[in-house]
This record gives C-alpha cells, structure tokens and sequence, in this order.
C-alpha cells in the first residue's frame, strides 16, 4: 500500500499513516525521511543535524526505513 502526504492548517499528514495503521489487519512496514532539511531558514545549520540524530533514533525505535530528505540536502 503506498499513500502520498495530504496536509492542511490543522491536519497533518502523520494522521493518515496512523489511521492505516489502525484500519490494515497486516504487518505495516514505515519509510520516512532521514533528515529535514529547511530550506531557506537561517536555523538549516542547526535543525538538519538535529534532525537527522532525533529521526534515525525514531527510526530505530519504531523499526522504520529512513530514506534521504526531500528537497535533497544542497552540497557547498
């Protein structure tokens, strides 16, 4: 089974992925990304590496496949 993100002011998109969760009687397997990266906002410097160490911790825990980020980290 394969969803795209839905989001709006009030909703968001980690509602839907528990909701199949919960409604799907089969063994669920989660890909997620391996690091935000927040393009354009002063704080990227700090909340990508952040980002990175709290998600794989997540990942781990809750036995996810990370994948890397979207919009691709920009390479100096």
């Amino acid at each position: 089974m394969t969803f795209n993100h839905y989001y709006r002011p009030g909703f968001g998109a980690w509602w839907l992925a528990l909701a199949i969760t919960a409604v799907v009687p089969a063994e669920m397997h989660w890909v997620m990304t391996g690091e935000l990266t927040f393009p354009g906002k002063w704080y990227a410097f700090l909340g990508r590496p952040v980002s990175r160490w709290v998600l794989a911790r997540l990942a781990k825990i809750y036995g996810f496949t990370t994948m890397p980020p979207m919009p691709p980290r920009q390479i100096p």
